[in-house]
């Protein structure tokens, strides 16, 4: 079982990663 904070903390990663990635593609 996944505790809900984990799973906050593992989807937050994920998305700032993605951010990330764009930003990186737009410069």
């Amino acid at each position: 079982m996944e505790l809900p904070g984990i799973a906050k903390i593992v989807i937050y990663t994920n998305l700032m990663t993605d951010l990330s990635k764009k930003e990186t593609a737009v410069l």
